[in-house]
């Protein structure tokens, strides 16, 4: 039951309280304030950081938020500056979503909040404002209106024909922070939050007469391929397409997802390129995640949404991005700020298995350019490896041979093996550059190496005198290298045993793919099954005492 006879009016100053204390910070109340900016068709926005005086060192005192955008008139300024605005008043597309964008970013920030503005038809300049003092004194919320213009606020309109501008004045101590470090927050927010609308729509934003150069964290402009061919040094997308998700199939309201794979810093070292690469991309753990945009505008930055750990350094480069549009507004929770929301379950199980896939990818990427810098860029080759000296001598012309099941004719696999050369290379993603060095530096059939993918103790390649030879890589870092190579006498015939054992299985790897691919998937889990059994053994059932060449 309703009782009429309750109170019906809001306690106004406990409810303010409230609402100035949201948790904004000084930068989002500003994006939140821009917003209102960009939905009233600006193509320019100029934000100006007033300090207490000309020194960057100051404490700020006055922020204004100036636009060209089609401006308003009386009603519209009190409809703009009244508590909860019409929802009526916004269009599907539009930033705003509460009606309380100004007034609670404003307030959170300052204690009197001051719009000017003017339409192509109106005469004048029309200005009205709201301050904490006033609804204080009257125990109401009021907006004060049709106020004169100060010289300050004609020196601002100067030149200017219609248009909005929201000042902020009165500043709270909370927000008072140095004007040069409120600059480069500012900035920096702008730069990330409006990069859509800077590139696509053309607008442009100034913090102190400064351009903002617009940011896009997934560096959309740069994707050049897929990631099945991403080899570290440009921006790779997952999907062939944008992925849509849906939300709701009755209002027909989706989520369009798009993951990418940013460049590997490490790679770029030997060019002396590598901090320029780091800092253009910003490959740091605070940045990994999804980047959740609202009709364009970015609400939520590197979020990991729980999906994986911020902690995941094979995660550097891996960037995601949400697209949300009005229709989607009544499945998701987007607080007041738009700077946090809340996805239904059934979304969050629908993302994860479409996005699992994508971060397994990305982490087995990272270990692969891992390893390729190190083996690339510094320990190709082995020259004073003396340890597999002589199995290189022995081993050096050993060359795979095709029996024929039919006659029992055995000949060499050579002329396969060279007709087949690009289709290996392409199978085992071998570069010709690797191929090069290697052959610059030596023709040796073992080499070693820091580290293989997954975890592997040997993997085949290609090299040799003629850079068409198997070779066969064998990994320093797996504990059978390290615990029963390592024991062994330089060139002894238990190293030449083992060199040759996995010389002939990459041969014979490589032999059997050259004519049916079919096999390609089986000899790689071959590998990395052995490869991990080997490593369990060692570690588990070996004592150290073992390893010596009489035991072996």
């Amino acid at each position: 039951m309703i009782k009429e006879e309750r109170r019906k009016d809001l306690p106004i100053i406990r409810v303010m309280t409230g609402i100035r204390n949201m948790g904004y910070t000084l930068e989002s109340a500003i994006l939140d304030i821009v917003d209102n900016s960009i939905v009233a068709g600006a193509k320019k926005v100029n934000i100006i950081i007033q300090a207490e005086d000309k020194t960057l060192k100051q404490s700020i005192r006055r922020i204004i938020i100036d636009d060209d955008g089609k401006g308003m008139n009386t009603d519209q300024i009190y409809n703009a500056l009244e508590l909860g605005s019409s929802e009526s008043l916004y269009e599907n597309n539009s930033l705003s979503k509460y009606g309380f964008g100004l007034k609670s970013a404003g307030f959170s920030q300052a204690n009197t909040i001051i719009v000017i503005s003017k339409t192509e038809t109106c005469e004048n300049w029309h200005k009205s404002m709201v301050k904490w003092d006033l609804i204080k004194t009257h125990n109401r919320y009021v907006v004060d209106e049709e106020l004169e213009l100060d010289a300050n606020d004609i020196t601002l309109l100067e030149n200017k024909k219609t248009g909005t501008i929201v000042i902020l004045d009165e500043l709270t101590k909370v927000s008072k922070v140095k004007k040069d470090v409120a600059i480069k927050k500012i900035s920096e927010k702008c730069a990330i939050t409006f990069h859509r609308f800077m590139e696509d729509d053309g607008l442009e934003i100034k913090v102190n007469e400064k351009n903002v150069e617009p940011y896009d964290p997934l560096f959309c402009n740069e994707i050049a391929e897929n990631m099945i061919d991403y080899n570290g040094r440009k921006v790779c997308k997952y999907f062939d397409d944008d992925y849509s998700l849906v939300l709701n199939s009755k209002n027909k309201s989706k989520a369009i997802i798009r993951a990418v794979l940013l460049p590997n810093p490490p790679l770029f070292e030997k060019e002396g390129l590598q901090k320029k690469i780091n800092s253009k991309y910003q490959i740091k753990q605070k940045n990994i995640g999804f980047y959740i945009y609202r009709n364009k505008r970015l609400i939520v930055e590197a979020t990991t949404l729980s999906l994986f750990s911020r902690s995941e350094p094979r995660l550097l480069a891996s960037r995601i991005r949400i697209d949300l549009d009005s229709l989607c507004d009544d499945e998701i929770n987007l607080d007041v700020k738009k700077t946090s929301l809340v996805f239904p379950e059934r979304f969050m199980e629908q993302l994860r298995d479409l996005l699992n896939p994508y971060l397994k990818r990305s982490k087995d990427l990272w270990d692969e350019m891992k390893i390729r810098k190190v083996n690339n860029d510094q320990e190709i080759a082995t020259d004073s490896d003396s340890l597999h000296k002589r199995s290189n001598e022995m081993l050096k012309s050993i060359s795979p041979v095709v029996v024929d099941p039919q006659t029992g004719n055995i000949e060499p696999m050579q002329g396969y093996m060279e007709a087949h050369i690009d289709n290996l290379k392409e199978k085992y993603n071998i570069d010709d550059s690797i191929i090069d060095e290697i052959r610059k530096k030596n023709s040796q059939r073992v080499i070693t190496v820091s580290e293989l993918p997954k975890g592997m103790l040997w993997a085949p390649n290609i090299g040799g005198e003629n850079s068409s030879q198997v070779v066969v890589h064998l990994s320093r870092q797996h504990p059978f290298y390290e615990k029963v190579y390592k024991k062994l006498e330089d060139g002894c015939d238990a190293v030449v045993i083992l060199d040759a054992l996995f010389l002939n299985m990459a041969m014979a790897e490589m032999g059997i793919n050259c004519g049916d691919s079919k096999y390609e998937k089986i000899f790689a889990k071959l590998r990395q099954s052995v490869s991990h059994q080997l490593e369990n053994f060692i570690d588990l059932e070996m004592d150290d005492e073992d390893y010596d060449d009489e035991n072996l």
